[in-house]
């Protein structure tokens, strides 16, 4: 169980990253 509430943390830790580098090129834009 702790096992895949890592992987899942790690999992929407990427996803927030590559969401916050896409709002970013946006507001560049």
């Amino acid at each position: 169980m702790l096992i895949y509430y890592i992987k899942s943390f790690i999992k929407y830790k990427e996803i927030k990253n590559n969401y916050d580098v896409y709002s970013y090129k946006i507001i560049q834009i």
